[in-house]
């Protein structure tokens, strides 16, 4: 039997097979391995150091969904530079930790470190490899996204919550994320953990505001974002936060310049109105609500009786007994912080001079400025994707700028804002930052 007008049939499925395939190209970012990574790092920034099964769970879940992955992909393998960097950081945490040992650390000070270190390292090399499978930059700016909705959400119902002397919240809870709301002469101040993730998130968004990251900032859902978390960040009351948005124009431009790619990523008469815009109305929103007591909260930070400023001499002090290869870790100066862990202290680059001595910074910022070489490097030798990867780079720098006068680099789920530096350095091993 013969079959009429059979071309028209075949012309017509062809012109059907690239809509179907363009609708799965669309679907492939919404599959259950990435809403189960997305979950799994939302939760890192929104309840970073409280509610640890959530987020075991989470994980495991996320990576569960990758061995298949895992044992039958071979397109992009575990990148060593990432196995590298873990591996070092891993070395001199045995070494330091063996240090501390030696000159009478405190043992919980000791194995702290070593799960810092050693342990969360392991966890991280895991972390990255399935993230590696999927598109590891668009499931972060996701992550950011809807961290910047949640975390200001969860801080302004608490605060709602206080002022108004209802429970929007159980005691637990608040116990939990260490939530707590000071009312004082002129501001208020916010203290909750989630609120250090600002600290990325914000530099991030406002990189994105700047510049001319046009698939990461057109649709809605960022604006809101980003609106949410720059109110909360003004309202919150902390110094560090309010330093960091304020360089992060600056931060910008020199990563912008280190990178060789100015025109490319900020578009500079954008960004000074922008940041002139910003600075505006971070002046104006500070005289009005606060006046100038704001002004003095800020002064207050370099005071001689703010508790940072007596730690940082204790801790020169102590890094002078010790200059070369440092106390080690789990070794606390006389001058005790916190009485549950005596060996900790909010200066963390003061703390970790005194800790590691001269070798040990050798020996970290070795690594650091290494790996940013290599993202510099895979930078300039790659045209498409690096505005997608730049405001990672600068949410990490204005991050690293915050950690100085709080112990963020301490916890493992702020440490997911140091994965970027190798994960960045991979893809650029990779040639790809797609």
């Amino acid at each position: 039997m013969r079959i009429r007008n059979a071309a028209p049939i075949e012309k017509h499925v062809q012109m059907l097979r690239p809509t179907r395939a363009r609708r799965f190209e669309f679907l492939q970012g919404f599959d259950l391995a990435s809403i189960a990574a997305v979950a799994a790092l939302t939760s890192m920034l929104v309840l970073p150091r409280s509610f640890l099964e959530v987020k075991l769970v989470l994980l495991f879940a996320f990576v569960a969904l990758q061995v298949p992955r895992l044992l039958q992909n071979a397109e992009r393998p575990l990148s060593g530079r990432v196995a590298a960097f873990y591996l070092l950081v891993g070395v001199g945490g045995v070494i330091w930790s063996t240090i501390g040992l030696i000159n009478g650390g405190m043992i919980d000070g000791i194995m702290d470190h070593l799960r810092l270190y050693v342990l969360w390292s392991g966890a991280y090399v895991v972390i990255l490899q399935c993230l590696r499978l999927h598109d590891p930059i668009s499931i972060l700016h996701k992550t950011i996204t809807l961290a910047g909705i949640l975390v200001p959400i969860v801080n302004f119902m608490g605060l709602y919550g206080s002022y108004m002397s209802i429970d929007v919240f159980s005691q637990e809870a608040i116990k939990e994320m260490d939530m707590m709301i000071g009312y004082h002469d002129g501001y208020i101040q916010i203290m909750s953990q989630n609120i250090g993730s600002l600290c990325f998130i914000v530099p991030y968004q406002l990189a994105i505001v700047f510049g001319n990251q046009k698939s990461l900032a057109g649709k809605p859902i960022f604006y809101l974002s980003f609106v949410l978390s720059l109110a909360l960040a003004l309202a919150s009351g902390r110094r560090a936060l309010w330093l960091v948005i304020i360089m992060t124009p600056l931060i910008s431009i020199l990563c912008a310049m280190y990178l060789g790619k100015i025109g490319r990523l900020l578009n500079l008469k954008y960004l000074f109105i922008c940041s002139s815009c910003l600075f505006l109305a971070v002046s104006y929103y500070l005289a009005s609500e606060y006046g100038f007591s704001a002004f003095d909260f800020l002064g207050r930070a370099f005071a001689e009786s703010d508790a940072r400023s007596i730690q940082a001499v204790y801790l020169i002090e102590g890094f002078l007994e010790t200059p070369f290869l440092g106390s080690g870790f789990g070794v606390p100066v006389s001058y005790i912080r916190s009485i549950e862990s005596p060996w900790l202290y909010e200066l963390t680059y003061h703390q970790l001079l005194f800790n590691v001595g001269i070798a040990g910074i050798l020996y970290f910022g070795s690594i650091l400025l290494s790996y940013l070489q290599m993202v510099r490097s895979g930078f300039r030798n790659s045209i498409a994707g690096i505005s997608r990867a730049f405001p990672l780079l600068v949410g990490f720098m204005g991050f690293l700028i915050a950690a100085y006068s709080n112990p963020y680099l301490g916890s493992f789920d702020f440490l997911l804002v140091v994965s970027v530096l190798p994960l960045l350095a991979s893809l650029a091993q990779d040639g790809k930052f797609a």
